[in-house]
């Protein structure tokens, strides 16, 4: 994992909903993350949109840390999944950047609704 990205990872800042929730949680590890809520309440509300750029240089750079994933589309398309799961936890990074965690991999959204990365937590 590159540095920054474990960085925003390993600090995010809660991202709390109307119904409660979050705090801080003691012990080692990464803070929590909000739940998605099971209702789509908290994931991804408009679609994803992704820099042909971006998209192409992040799958260069994580495609040996997700394997399975062998082309750009294929990358794509596990972004748009984990986007669009309710199931997903949310979280926020100090940059303005929303965390997507779904099992063991991290989407990262930036403030305008755009692809930023996707890489696994461990």
């Amino acid at each position: 994992m590159i540095a920054h990205d474990l960085y925003e990872y390993t600090h995010p800042t809660i991202v709390c909903s109307a119904s409660g929730g979050g705090g801080l949680g003691g012990g080692g590890g990464p803070p929590p993350v909000t739940s998605g809520g099971g209702d789509g309440s908290d994931a991804g509300q408009n679609p994803l949109s992704f820099d042909p750029q971006q998209l192409g240089h992040k799958f260069g750079e994580h495609m040996g840390d997700l394997p399975g994933y062998q082309t750009p589309q294929e990358y794509q398309n596990l972004a748009n999944s984990i986007y669009n799961n309710p199931n997903a936890a949310v979280s926020s990074a100090p940059n303005g950047d929303t965390l997507y965690q779904l099992d063991n991999d991290i989407l990262r959204v930036g403030p305008n609704g755009s692809f930023v990365s996707l890489y696994p937590s461990y």
